[in-house]
């Protein structure tokens, strides 16, 4: 079975949630004869791990998406060897260190592209004005998108990105 997968740092991941399932029925609707039965989706460790499987006609496919809150716990996933075929980082500007709210895109940048390559890093924030101009060079600007979302957009990319199209 192929395996993709979604890494998002976000240091409030329950208002992002949204994400997975939004990205299943999005495919869904496209590709219905690509879920046989009832497309489930699976969720672990109080919705912070969620998949779901998909038969694409080249292989079976599992789509991951891991919320993580610190730029550490990210760097720490994406250091370890995965059996992805590919991977996608979603990363918040700020987190959230010691109670208090700090522009982290550095540390999460360079957590991500351990993982991905910055063609497949996307920022996700109320606070893009913040991402600093030397990784906004290295990342496509469709990858940059201001809250609230534009679920059509992100959708749209993420599907592109996980080469579902």
């Amino acid at each position: 079975m192929r395996a993709v997968r979604i890494l998002h740092l976000e240091d409030e991941f329950e208002v992002m949630n949204w994400i997975p399932s939004a990205l299943r029925n999005y495919i869904w609707l496209s590709h219905p004869e690509w879920f046989p039965g009832d497309p489930e989706l699976h969720e672990d460790m109080a919705g912070r791990l969620v998949w779901f499987e998909m038969s694409l006609p080249s292989a079976p496919t599992l789509v991951q998406y891991c919320a993580y809150t610190t730029s550490d716990e990210l760097a720490d996933v994406a250091g370890k060897p995965t059996d992805a075929a590919l991977t996608i980082v979603l990363l918040d500007v700020f987190t959230v260190i010691e109670g208090r709210l700090v522009n982290d895109a550095n540390e999460a940048f360079k957590a991500a592209r351990i993982a991905a390559p910055a063609s497949a890093v996307l920022f996700i924030s109320a606070y893009t004005t913040e991402i600093p101009k030397d990784i906004l060079d290295q990342i496509p600007p469709q990858n940059v998108f201001s809250k609230p979302v534009d679920s059509d957009l992100l959708l749209g990319l993420l599907t592109t990105l996980l080469q579902l199209t």
